[in-house]
């Protein structure tokens, strides 16, 4: 008898240092100049998105640099199932934004653009639900679940951006939720 099992990607999680953290957090809070993300998700009740400044980029990309490279160990066929390029591209960082979830306010489900895509927490004022949804080899409906509380703020997940997800409101607290997501794509201008 023999197994034959099924190719599926997962999702990466790692910690950011507390230097990145408090950089990326300071950059956060700052509300002056920040330019809005208007996009299909723009509407009533849904959290506002606002573009990162780039002030601390570098490092952050070089940090999920590092989970890429990790993520192609553990999953080396996902790029390669890219099959409408024929020749390698390098990839790339798209734009950094805010994600600013008020009392109420939540994010349906959606995907990204891209090849990869990730999000980190940075304030999570109460146990918040982010939700991966997927359906299995014969079509069921699958979710993975991350229980957002205080100590996972400063997590990132690292993801394949077609990945469907939301994130459900809460209604128990005043405070801001907050989050940073990108996009990581082919760099087409090689």
């Amino acid at each position: 008898m023999q197994i034959v099992p099924l190719l599926n990607y997962g999702v990466l999680k790692s910690k950011i240092n507390l230097t990145l953290y408090d950089s990326l957090l300071k950059e956060c809070l700052d509300l002056n100049n920040k330019k809005e993300l208007t996009s299909n998700l723009t509407k009533d009740n849904v959290a506002k998105h606002y573009y990162l400044k780039n002030i601390n980029t570098e490092k952050l990309h070089h940090f999920i640099n590092d989970m890429l490279i990790e993520y192609d160990k553990i999953y080396p066929n996902y790029l390669k199932n890219f099959s409408i390029i024929n020749t390698p591209l390098p990839l790339v960082h798209g734009k950094v934004w805010i994600n600013y979830q008020k009392k109420g306010e939540y994010l349906p489900l959606h995907e990204h653009d891209g090849i990869f895509s990730y999000s980190l927490w940075m304030k999570l004022p109460v146990e918040s639900e982010f939700h991966f949804n997927y359906n299995s080899i014969i079509g069921r409906s699958l979710t993975h679940k991350f229980i957002l509380n205080k100590e996972e703020e400063g997590s990132i997940i690292l993801f394949p951006s077609l990945l469907r997800h939301v994130v459900y409101p809460f209604n128990n607290s005043d405070e801001t939720r907050i989050s940073i997501s990108g996009n990581i794509e082919f760099n087409g201008n090689k």
